[in-house]
């Protein structure tokens, strides 16, 4: 049995994670529902961690992690790893951005139809004992149906599950609008929909809005007082992505005024959600189910049997070589070349060439340039390919999937500026940065 270990904090069953990891490391299950449960002994034992959404992984957890190579978030969201203190521990977070796009996407219709439709509201008057017969009864029992062919659906975020909800949105007789500002050109003409030139023109020529974007530090609370008092009168919205998204208080007034004509949340600020408790206690016209909308026995498997994949791959490859790592970016400043293992890592006597090679070619080269920046990418096209090579840095959201609507920040790319990061008081650097 490999000395090596995997731990799951706030799971129970390892039988498909077994399957995957068994001959490589053993697998421990703690099934903790708070940081609180869980023991010092398992964790500093661990070399990678595995955790749903139950738990927070913060700075303080993160020092109790002696040997921990990786951690592996199970789900796309992200937003309760602390993904800037896993970079100063030098930990890469990976999510799985892919195992349950099919069933959120058919989720958000088939809430977004349930609203449209009334299947929603009429199934709750009918469980309510409320007794509706006749035509009259029935339009004042579900004022806001509307009629799918040619309304209006506004996509916010237009990621994979965004772009899954559009098509089959098409499919239905909507007419589809999405705003993601970090998408690129022409992914309006690909999925044959509309984009919108801000989130203000989305909501306000939308019958329907649907959330499929990161919660992040810019994304947190974005549908508030303002943006409900954008929408028409009698708009309806969806939310499967992340429920601080919604300032919720401001969504309870927009449904008792009617702005909101009716809302289904599958997720919310607190879980698990009270209908009785908190801002949207009491508000009319809202359907809610428990997060739920990610769940097929087919992608629970799919994501727990990725999961394992990624783990594996981080006992066994190098850091530069792992999948879907959301705060890559971050971690460069605290990773040196020489520190990843594998063929490809700068062996020390490179790094000694280096020193030398940058100070003879740096005069010449900042004598063309304004910054140490600029240098620093000229200087990449001469160096070792190996660092020329290495990975673009991928934008890195402030917390939580897949859905693109992040911001974007200019990060280290595959130029040798990344060298210079990462080893801001080497010889080489000093060398370069006096030569001015």
């Amino acid at each position: 049995m490999s000395d090596l270990l995997y731990i799951c904090l706030d799971a129970t069953d390892a039988s498909v994670e077994n399957e995957v990891l068994a001959g490589h490391c053993e697998v421990r299950m703690l099934g903790a529902t708070s940081a609180a449960e869980l023991k010092d002994s398992d964790l500093a034992a661990a070399d990678v961690v595995a955790v749903w959404h139950t738990i927070w992984l913060d700075e303080a957890l993160f020092a109790r992690l002696k040997k921990c190579r990786a951690i592996i978030r199970m789900g796309v969201g992200y937003d309760n790893v602390d993904t800037h203190a896993a970079a100063r521990a030098k930990l890469p977070v990976c999510n799985i951005p892919d195992y349950g796009t099919e069933e959120v996407a058919d989720s958000a219709m088939a809430l977004t139809l349930g609203l449209f439709r009334g299947v929603l509201c009429g199934a709750s008057k009918l469980a309510n004992g409320e007794s509706i017969r006749g035509a009259d009864a029935i339009a004042a029992a579900v004022p806001y149906v509307k009629r799918v062919r040619d309304s209006v659906l506004g996509l916010v975020g237009l990621g994979r599950i965004g772009s899954a909800v559009a098509l089959r949105a098409k499919a239905c007789g909507f007419d589809v609008v999405f705003y993601d500002p970090h998408r690129e050109d022409g992914s309006d003409k690909a999925l044959g929909i509309r984009r919108a030139a801000s989130l203000e023109a989305l909501l306000g020529e939308s019958d329907c809005v649907s959330l499929h974007c990161l919660c992040n530090a810019d994304t947190f609370g974005m549908m508030g007082a303002k943006e409900f008092g954008a929408m028409r009168q009698g708009t309806l919205l969806v939310n499967t992505a992340r429920g601080e998204l919604i300032d919720e208080a401001a969504l309870a007034d927009a449904l008792r005024s009617g702005r909101v004509a009716a809302a289904a949340l599958d997720v919310h600020c607190q879980e698990p959600f009270a209908r009785d408790e908190g801002a949207l206690a009491g508000a009319p016209n809202l359907y809610c189910t428990p997060h739920n909308a990610w769940y097929s026995p087919e992608s629970r498997h799919e994501m727990r049997r990725k999961g394992a994949e990624a783990a594996l791959r981080a006992l066994k490859e190098p850091t530069k070589s792992l999948r879907n790592v959301v705060n890559r970016e971050e971690l460069l400043p605290f990773l040196m070349p020489s520190q990843d293992a594998g063929a490809d890592a700068l062996a020390p006597e490179a790094a000694s060439g280096l020193v030398d090679s940058l100070r003879t070619m740096a005069q010449p080269l900042m004598s063309q340039v304004s910054t140490i920046q600029d240098g620093a990418k000229q200087l990449g096209a001469a160096m070792d390919p190996r660092l020329a090579a290495r990975p673009a840095g991928k934008p890195s959201p402030a917390a939580a999937p897949d859905n693109k609507a992040t911001p974007k920040k200019s990060g280290v790319g595959p130029d040798f500026t990344g060298f210079f990061l990462i080893n801001k008081d080497s010889e080489a650097y000093q060398a370069v940065e006096s030569s001015e």
